[in-house]
């Protein structure tokens, strides 16, 4: 008897021990499965904000690539004659002319990027600031850029103000949605492009700050 008692207690003591080793074999299955799922999940958010990073930056360097070209335009067409002095070769004119025929080029960019932005950003306020640059773009008319306007002067202020008024607020909410810049920060203060800079691109300085928010 005591060697049959024996035998049933070593048996459940086995089915017990059994089961205990599967339950705690299922427990670091699903904690594999869970630290899997987690580690996927802040690979994908790290891809995702890199991508965002490198695109908000891309966006804001085509938004000021562009309000130069759009700066260098109005002023050429509102304050210079058509032409420049006969015989004259003016770099003035060169950098005017080169800067109204790549404007449309510059457009195309800003549309591209606003659309790829709209696609890629869960931020409400940068698809607000985002959808007011592309309003303000296209407020653009440069028929009434002429030098007998009386309030050409008075558009165009208005006009680049608007630009770079929705610039600021694309800036300040990007930095806020990729976590460079608390909520509660204030608007970064961004001077608009001079049309002294050369309409190529933005100026060195500009870039690097670009590149600090990359960082």
């Amino acid at each position: 008897m005591d060697a049959l008692v024996g035998a049933i207690a070593g048996l459940i003591g086995v089915i017990v021990g059994v089961a205990a080793q599967s339950l705690q074999a299922g427990r670091g299955r699903r904690w594999q499965v869970d630290d899997q799922k987690r580690a996927s999940k802040e690979a994908r958010a790290d891809r995702l904000w890199q991508e965002r990073r490198v695109l908000y930056a891309r966006c804001m360097e085509s938004q000021t690539d562009a309000a130069g070209k759009f700066q260098w335009t109005w002023l050429t067409k509102s304050a210079l004659p058509p032409t420049p002095p006969a015989g004259e070769d003016s770099p003035l004119y060169r950098t005017t002319s080169e800067a109204q025929a790549s404007l449309p080029e510059a457009i195309k960019a800003v549309t591209q990027c606003i659309a790829e932005v709209l696609l890629i950003t869960e931020s409400e306020d940068v698809m607000a600031a985002v959808n007011g640059y592309l309003g303000a773009m296209q407020a653009w008319d440069p028929s009434q850029a002429h030098r007998d306007n009386p309030s050409a002067s008075s558009q165009g202020i208005a006009f680049f103000q608007g630009l770079m008024e929705n610039h600021k607020a694309f800036v300040l909410a990007a930095r806020q949605e990729l976590q460079l810049q608390p909520a509660s920060a204030a608007t970064p203060s961004m001077a608009p492009p001079s049309p002294r800079t050369p309409p190529s691109g933005p100026s060195s300085g500009r870039q690097r700050a670009l590149n600090d928010d990359q960082r």
